[in-house]
């Protein structure tokens, strides 16, 4: 499987262990629906995706990827590579 870089995005800190384990339980209701819609749009896009945690973390991100301003990490998003149709 070839992966290609799909985009390059600052995560927000809170929406980390939601997005790795599915655990959506210390979250108000509107921003696991955050979350939930932008994950929704990017598996729309790709069915395999791939995040790679760079430990670059910024203390106070005015524009993450969503949400509101807040601390983040740069987080790069691979996907898999469409295979050619023949």
């Amino acid at each position: 499987m070839e992966l290609i870089k799909v985009d390059e995005i600052q995560m927000p800190i809170w929406a980390r262990c939601p997005i790795a384990n599915g655990d959506y339980s210390g979250l108000s209701d509107e921003d696991e629906s955050t979350v939930l819609e932008w994950l929704h749009q990017l598996y729309e896009d790709h069915s395999h995706v791939t995040f790679e945690h760079t430990g670059d973390f910024s203390e106070f991100e005015p524009f993450p990827e969503f949400g509101l301003g807040c601390d983040c990490e740069r987080v790069i998003i691979w996907a898999e590579k469409p295979s050619a149709v023949e």
